[in-house]
């Protein structure tokens, strides 16, 4: 906005004629394609007016400070994420994964979903909704964005991932627009995991979102790993090799816990 005071709409010019502001010129501040705020210069001595080359000198240092700002954001939803998850394992880990990264990314969805490849499913370990963790289930990953993924790509749509892949009833129900998702692996280099962040408006700046990505996967990958074989010692533990039925360690394991409960 490049303007005489007098020839702003009255709705606009009461505030700068309260200031003796006479000439303004406004430059709007935008971070991630998103409008954050603006800077501007006034003039309260003269009705004068701004040249192309003073506006294109505002025009940059708004864009500089917009970039400074967007750095600092960056660090701040990095340090977040870091700080939420570190001391995290387990389920617990996951959980607050999603939480960290779909509020420090902006957007209102983050999924983890661990590929069983026995079974060419995608089971959800952990997923953020906006406002609260989703509930886990298992679902197809054909003819979905996780098809990519699982092929070790980076599946990435700013916009139109419903038109793209109109057979993903999750996309239709949730009104999904923009989409990224990355590969998780183990020590093998294998594919077991994918994480995923979503929203119902438009992706913007693809490059910011993917590096923030693309930290996590192998730390999470070492933690699915490891609950993988967590969870194998204690079907061993717990059932017999042979017939894979409940062994009596487990009974008497339950037989305790049944007996608590009746003491309560």
């Amino acid at each position: 906005v490049s303007s005489f005071v007098r020839d702003l709409p009255s709705l606009y010019c009461e505030f700068p004629k309260s200031q003796g502001i006479r000439y303004l010129i406004l430059v709007p501040i935008i971070i991630d394609e998103s409008y954050w705020g603006f800077m501007g210069l006034a003039d309260c001595q003269s009705e004068r007016h701004w040249t192309k080359s003073e506006e294109a000198i505002l025009k940059a240092i708004a864009t500089n400070f917009g970039g400074k700002l967007k750095n600092e954001r960056d660090s701040l939803a990095f340090r977040s994420i870091v700080e939420g998850t570190s001391s995290r394992t387990g389920d617990e880990f996951f959980r607050c994964l999603v939480r960290h990264l779909a509020l420090a990314l902006g957007v209102r969805f983050a999924y983890i979903s661990e590929f069983l490849d026995f079974a060419n499913q995608c089971n959800i370990l952990a997923g953020w909704g906006g406002d609260k963790f989703s509930s886990l289930e298992q679902y197809s990953p054909v003819d979905t964005p996780c098809e990519e993924v699982l092929a070790g790509m980076v599946s990435y749509y700013s916009d139109g991932v419903q038109e793209a892949l109109p057979n993903d009833s999750v996309l239709v129900d949730l009104k999904i627009r923009g989409y990224m998702g990355v590969p998780f692996f183990d020590s093998s280099q294998k594919i077991i995991a994918h994480l995923m962040v979503m929203d119902a408006k438009i992706m913007g700046d693809n490059e910011r979102t993917l590096s923030v990505l693309k930290i996590f996967p192998s730390r999470a990958g070492a933690e699915l790993e490891r609950k993988r074989a967590e969870d194998t010692i204690k079907k061993m533990a717990y059932h017999d090799a042979l017939t894979g039925l409940p062994n009596r360690v487990l009974l008497h394991d339950r037989l305790q816990l049944a007996v608590a409960q009746v003491a309560r």
